[in-house]
């Protein structure tokens, strides 16, 4: 092989921080530690059947290399020139649309920040059956809620509680609230 030409992944595996690949060629001669060079900043570990371009490095032909390895089923359909996108085998996905970013399909997204995280935006709508913050929460602003507020099983809406001052007694429900 003097020329670029295709291959199949066979396996891959991680050895001393480099991906490594057995490739079978279109020739049909399988070879054992090809490695895998992608795109700057991207790693992945291509499966089974994937294909590649191999190149010999310096026309060595036991230094090997595999360049892009793509599989046709990852492939984002519907993509405008110019987006780019990232998909795995269990349909989670990341487009940089021309206007916005698309996270489609996320099993979890977890941010792991060793300072704050802002987010600037004029507005942010959470959609969820739940939201739970841990921690302490502070607000600058006007906090409205259509349905009631309950703080250490004390309802905003319902409370009552003894009159402090000269009537005695118990106080009514807030007012709107009845």
């Amino acid at each position: 092989m003097s020329e670029p030409t295709r291959g199949k992944i066979v396996s891959t595996r991680t050895r001393g921080g480099r991906a490594l690949a057995t490739v079978l060629l279109a020739n049909g001669d399988m070879r054992n530690r090809v490695e895998l060079l992608m795109p700057y900043g991207i790693s992945a570990l291509p499966e089974e059947g994937a294909d590649v371009m191999v190149l010999e490095v310096g026309g060595n032909r036991d230094h090997l290399v595999a360049l892009m390895a793509d599989a046709s089923a990852l492939r984002i359909p519907g993509l405008a020139p110019g987006e780019v996108g990232f998909r795995d085998k269990r349909g989670q996905q990341v487009v940089l649309r021309s206007d916005g970013v698309e996270i489609i399909g996320a099993l979890k997204v977890t941010i792991v920040s060793s300072g704050p995280v802002e987010v600037k935006a004029p507005a942010v709508i959470m959609t969820a059956p739940l939201v739970t913050v841990v921690g302490n929460l502070e607000v600058e602003g006007t906090i409205t809620a259509t349905q009631n507020i309950t703080g250490e099983g004390v309802s905003l809406r319902g409370h009552r509680h003894h009159e402090t001052g000269t009537g005695g007694g118990t106080t009514t429900v807030p007012i709107g609230a009845e």
